[in-house]
């Protein structure tokens, strides 16, 4: 289960100047709203409980790429299209997290991505507002 929370939290880190400022300003509450669903206290107990967790995640993930301004667009389609993996991987196992295989969580592009994004995030967005 841990390695379920520590991936979620991984893509919270979704972390140049151009674009413009609508689809920045939409890019920054969905980044917002991800770094709150993967920090909250969300109930993983159950494969019902993550499969509502997931499904909510990848939705805002799929809003994500879809509010990306140009500078990071592949970077959010990378972190997307990573995350179907992860949800394609999780239905087959009927959302229960201790038949998954521990290395389906390791994408060294979606880590890249992941980190590009919480950069352009931190330059572009204002925190604590």
């Amino acid at each position: 289960m841990k390695k379920l929370v520590s991936f979620s939290f991984a893509f919270a880190l979704l972390g140049a100047s151009c674009g413009s400022s609508d689809s920045i300003e939409a890019f920054c509450d969905t980044y917002v709203k991800i770094d709150e669903q993967t920090e909250s206290d969300a109930d993983l107990s159950s494969p019902d409980a993550l499969k509502d967790y997931f499904n909510t995640t990848q939705d805002t993930f799929d809003e994500l790429a879809d509010v990306a301004p140009s500078e990071i667009e592949d970077d959010a389609q990378t972190l997307k299209a990573a995350f179907e993996v992860i949800m394609g991987e999780l239905e087959n196992v009927d959302f229960d997290p201790l038949q998954i295989e521990s290395d389906l969580f390791d994408n060294e592009d979606a880590d890249e991505a992941a980190v590009r994004i919480e950069e352009f995030y931190g330059e572009n967005c204002p925190v604590g507002e």
